[in-house]
This record gives structure tokens, C-alpha cells and sequence, in this order.
């Protein structure tokens, strides 16, 4: 008989992840917010990379630092692909999977039900979209894993070698992703509370006192560009609420690209199916940690469980109140991926925690388990991303028009207006292949500009000149060329 926790299947289960994000980082087309990056920030230089230089500060906030200068040395390397600036993306998610499995690894022995919390976490379509695609959250996310690695190491042998790795990961950390700093100020609070008993121990003291250093460099290292990120017109988040912001906006991502579920049902004039889930997840999970709460746990199952919970508390209230003080928004979508790990966590230390006393209860994690696979399975792609959906067809154009430009046999260089929602994915690969044939222009279809071809979403195409006709449709857009008097006269036939 196979004796699970003898073998280590998480590791399988992570290398079919990985084999799974490498596809798409060759399948899925280049999305607006990498070739945003690569445009706007990638092509500056490294000083003005890492203070956010550029004077237009519009999309100051889509410089995540440390992302950026992955892909300028990846474009340096391997030239204008669209897998080569997704490489450290992959690598980032080797390092986050590993440190997973060696944090559960402290609070449980057994290897089959750490799969089992392994898949919890990362069976997430939403997350591994961004494990996928050249943006700094996948970076941000890894480091921050690594850090409660650390932590939970620096707790239980108050090492500073692991307290120094800690600091060193949250830099990681912020240096890929901004909101990061929320987790800095938080983590602060957990050592400073953890300490309490031994701050008349020398080596403790130093361990606080560096532990305010690095935080103070942390912040001198980033202030300028966190100061140009906060200047910026164009904020993300939402302005709604705790509950319609981080739960239900969460919620509505997780569930995107499963066509089983509709995330856009309306069951009454009120009340949404996201809003519904909303109500009942966020119920399920106050009731599975009210339940674990009745069990006595070990003091590491404990601990990890109070922390992971204090980051979920903490979060809420610093964003209601920056909200209330600074109108900040609210933390959503991507951002929330983030925040979002000390969650998954604390599910996996509560059912851990009753487990060890009812070990029956794995019955209910491995359900849970088979519908996080079920729904994975449906939510599969290998075309496009949840929050870039609809850059899907740039590298099914780009073929299209490769051929489209050889049969008209013209040296003349052409014009293509790509709608502004399709513009920055295809531009990335008309500037990588058809350079010397074709020239993309950004358009928002409500100009006078007549261009030799004009991209536009299906959902818009009511809106397109009749100086156009469809030469092409693809899964979400529809390819027009200007008309010639033969297109006129098979128009009116």
C-alpha cells in the first residue's frame, strides 16, 4: 500500500503548476500593463528606473521597481520576446512554492495533507494568472511567503540571521509592489508584540532596534518612487467598501474564466451571485475559525494561527482608516492578492488545528480541496488573463497581418488604428515583427484619422466608419481595411 506521507507530492503538484505557467507564458499575448512597462519604464535607464523619473507620471504607479529592471535585462539578453520578459515571473514562482511548502512544513508533519494546503493555495486561477505575466505582484507575493518563512523561523529560534532574511524578503517584497508596506508596518507589530517578554534581553534589543533600521531604509530606498507612485492621476482600488472591495471584487476574479458560474447573475434588483458567495464564504470562514478556536491546539499551530489573523484584522482596519483620513482606496483585485495569502493560511492552520484532534475533519478539507480542482479545470486557459481578458487575439492578428501585408505586395509602409483596449498588447508584437511593414496608431474609433487597417472589439463594431470593411474576425475583435473600389463594389452586392 502507498504511503503518502512518504512521498513528497507537493513537489509533483509544483512542477505540473510550473510546466502549466510555462505554456502560457508562450501562449498568452503580451498584456497592457507589461508593454506599458516596457514603454514607459523598462526603457528608461537604471537610475531613472529605480526613482521613477520619467516626468509624465500618469502611470507611475505601473512601475513595480524591481520587476522593471528584470525585464530591461531580459529584453538586453534575449531580445524583443514576449516569454523572455516573463522569465523572472516563473522563477518567482519556484521561490513562493518552495518557501509554502517549507513554512506549512513547520506547524505539519504530514506530507499528504500538505499537499492538500499546497493546492489550497495555489489551485487559485486568479493568482496564477499573475505567476504568468510580467508584473511585480507574483515577485511581491513570493517574497512576502519567504518573509513569514522567516518570521515564523526567527520566532521560534530568534536567530538574527533569520530576522535579517526576514527584512531582507519584505524588501523584495516592496521593491515589487508598493502595497507591501501595509505588511511591513504589520510584521513590525507582531515582533515588537512577540517580544514583549524579552525586552530586557540585550540581543533582543538589538533585534528591535534593527528591526526599525531596516524598516527606515526600506523606506529612504523607496521614498522616491513611492512619492511619484502617490502623485499619480490614476489610482487603482475601489471606493465602495471593505465588503464590496475585498471580498466581492476578490470573489468576482477568482471566479472569471469559469463558464459554469455566471458572475454577472443578478437574483434580485439588490443582490448580485458575487454578493451572495460574498455573504456565504465570508460566513464559512468565521465559523470554521470559531470552530478551530474550540480546539487546543499546539503553541506553533497557535501562534501562526493569531498572526495570520491579525494580518486579515490589521489590513481591514489601516485601509478604513486611510480610507476615512486620505480617501485612499480601498485595496482590490490584484492588490488583493496579495493581502490575500495570510487568508489562504489561516484557513490551512484552522483546519490543521481541528484536525489534529478530529481527524476525521480532513473528509472536509479534501471536499473543499475537489472543488478548488473542479473549478481550476473549468477556469484552464491558455489565451488571456482575467484582468487583461480582452488582449487575447494580439498574437493571432499579428499572423494575420504578417500574411495580409506579404499578399499585397507593397514596400509601402501601412497604418493600423488599434482600439485603445486592444492597442498596447498588439503594439508590443507589430513592433517586434512587422516594424519596417506597419505602423499602429492608438485610437478610440471617434476620429477623422482613415488608417490602411482598424482593430476593434466585436462589442464596438456599431461604432466603426463605413469607410471600413471586415476582412477578419477573431475570438474578441474584428480586423477592418480601408475600402478600395473593389471592397465598395462587393459591399453592395
Amino acid at each position: 500500500m502507498v504511503q503518502f506521507d512518504k512521498i513528497n507530492l507537493s513537489y509533483f503538484i509544483g512542477f505540473f503548476i510550473l510546466l502549466y505557467l510555462t505554456i502560457r507564458i508562450f501562449t498568452v499575448p503580451i498584456s497592457d500593463d507589461e508593454y506599458m512597462t516596457i514603454e514607459m519604464h523598462a526603457s528608461q535607464n537604471i537610475l531613472d528606473i529605480l526613482i521613477t523619473g520619467q516626468q509624465n507620471l500618469d502611470w507611475a504607479a505601473n512601475n513595480h521597481v524591481l520587476n522593471t529592471l528584470f525585464i530591461k535585462l531580459e529584453l538586453f539578453v534575449f531580445g524583443w520576446q514576449d516569454w523572455a520578459i516573463r522569465l523572472h515571473i516563473l522563477m518567482s514562482f519556484v521561490v513562493g512554492y518552495f518557501f509554502c511548502y517549507k513554512l506549512l512544513k513547520i506547524f505539519i508533519t504530514s506530507e499528504f495533507r500538505i499537499l492538500l494546503y499546497m493546492l489550497l493555495v495555489f489551485l487559485n486561477p486568479y493568482l496564477l494568472d499573475f505567476y504568468g505575466i510580467a508584473r511585480g505582484y507574483a515577485l511581491s507575493i513570493s517574497a512576502f511567503i519567504a518573509a513569514l518563512f522567516y518570521l515564523f523561523k526567527y520566532l521560534e529560534t530568534k536567530s538574527l540571521k533569520d530576522f535579517n532574511a526576514l527584512y531582507f524578503c519584505m524588501f523584495i517584497s516592496i521593491w515589487s509592489n508598493f502595497s507591501a508596506l501595509y505588511l511591513l508596518l504589520i510584521l513590525n507589530l507582531i515582533i515588537a508584540y512577540e517580544n514583549r517578554n524579552f525586552i530586557k534581553n540585550l540581543e533582543q534589543k538589538k533585534a528591535l532596534l534593527l528591526g526599525l533600521v531596516f524598516s527606515s531604509l526600506i523606506v529612504v530606498i523607496i521614498t522616491f518612487p513611492l512619492i511619484k507612485t502617490l502623485s499619480s492621476p490614476i489610482v487603482y482600488g475601489g471606493n465602495s467598501g471593505i465588503f464590496n472591495d475585498m471580498i466581492v471584487n476578490y470573489i468576482s476574479q477568482f471566479i472569471h474564466h469559469n463558464p459554469k458560474i455566471d458572475r454577472h447573475l443578478i437574483f434580485t434588483k439588490d443582490w448580485k451571485l458575487v454578493e451572495i458567495l460574498g455573504i456565504i464564504l465570508f460566513l464559512l470562514w468565521i465559523a470554521l475559525t470559531l470552530f478551530s478556536y474550540t480546539f487546543k491546539p499546539m503553541h506553533k499551530i497557535k501562534q501562526s494561527q493569531n498572526i495570520f489573523l491579525f494580518f486579515l484584522i490589521a489590513i481591514a482596519t489601516l485601509s478604513k482608516i486611510l480610507f476615512f483620513v486620505n480617501q485612499t482606496p480601498f485595496p482590490t483585485g490584484r492588490t488583493q492578492l496579495l493581502f490575500s495569502m495570510a487568508f489562504y493560511l489561516g484557513i490551512c492552520v484552522a483546519f490543521e488545528r481541528i484536525i489534529n484532534t478530529k481527524p476525521k475533519f480532513v473528509s472536509v478539507l479534501i471536499f473543499v480541496v475537489s472543488l478548488l480542482i473542479t473549478h481550476f479545470f473549468y477556469s484552464l486557459t491558455f489565451v488571456n488573463t482575467i484582468d487583461w481578458w480582452q488582449n487575447g487575439d494580439a498574437k493571432d492578428i499579428t499572423q494575420y497581418l504578417k500574411m495580409e501585408i506579404k499578399r499585397s505586395n507593397s514596400n509601402e509602409i501601412k497604418t493600423i488604428g488599434a482600439e485603445n483596449w486592444q492597442y498596447h498588447s498588439l503594439a508590443f508584437y507589430v513592433k517586434g515583427q512587422l516594424r519596417n511593414s506597419l505602423d499602429i496608431v492608438w485610437t478610440d474609433l471617434s476620429g477623422d484619422i482613415i488608417f490602411d487597417y482598424l482593430l476593434a472589439p466585436k462589442h464596438r463594431k456599431s461604432e466603426v466608419s463605413d469607410n471600413y470593411v471586415s476582412i477578419h474576425e477573431f475570438n474578441k475583435t474584428i480586423l477592418y481595411k480601408i475600402k478600395t473600389k473593389s471592397s465598395n463594389h462587393e459591399s453592395m452586392r
